[in-house]
């Protein structure tokens, strides 16, 4: 019987527990998204979001036009565009976004993308290799408020030094959205840690 509580009384700690850290998390989100670096960087690091043949989606415009400010303002001197092809798709986020972007008066010469990443470690990955071949040291995130903690931990585990930006205009503008933006992105980095540093294991899988 003293084997059966006390099993029962372990597991109702480790519960405990876990709610606490995903709380904490979803808490943690919610503030860090407030963070807003708006000085100088080697280049602003747009992470990819979906684009609607060869448009980019409203989240993803909203993206790339924070991301041109820093170029308009000269805080920066090159954009990385992030994101590949979807599935069944001619257009990868990326391209579509450097296209946009120079329909906006952007130069070419001022824009970097990678085309074969398909989620945000992808996307942070594959831009560490432009970031070694342009000598690039200190980016600038940027996404929606909700998405840049988990941006930040994989960039940190990455070892690329970046500082976050969100956009202003998210349509998860609400509380009610906001908590449940937030509740998938707590899991997500969670989710994240363990397989990094608990198992380990190769994230990129």
């Amino acid at each position: 019987m003293k084997i059966v509580k006390k099993f029962f009384t372990t597991v109702f700690i480790i519960f405990f527990i876990a709610v606490f850290i995903y709380i904490f998390f979803v808490i943690y989100v919610i503030a860090y998204s407030k963070k807003n670096y708006q000085g100088t960087a080697d280049a602003v690091l747009v992470l990819g979001a979906a684009q609607w043949n060869g448009r980019p989606s409203p989240i993803l415009k909203e993206r790339i036009n924070h991301a041109l400010k820093f170029i308009e303002t000269r805080k920066t001197n090159y954009i990385i565009f992030t994101g590949g092809y979807g599935k069944n798709s001619p257009f990868a986020e990326s391209i579509v976004s450097r296209d946009y972007s120079i329909k906006k008066g952007v130069s070419s010469d001022s824009i970097l993308y990678e085309n074969i990443s398909n989620s945000t470690i992808e996307n942070i990955y594959y831009a560490k290799k432009i970031f070694i071949k342009g000598n690039v040291k200190l980016v600038i995130l940027v996404s929606d408020p909700m998405h840049m903690l988990r941006c930040k931990i994989i960039a940190y585990y990455f070892k690329i030094n970046a500082l976050s930006s969100p956009t202003q205009t998210s349509k998860f503008q609400s509380f009610k959205y906001k908590l449940r933006f937030a509740s998938y992105e707590a899991y997500y980095i969670l989710k994240f840690l363990f397989s990094a540093y608990v198992l380990n294991a190769d994230v990129l899988r």
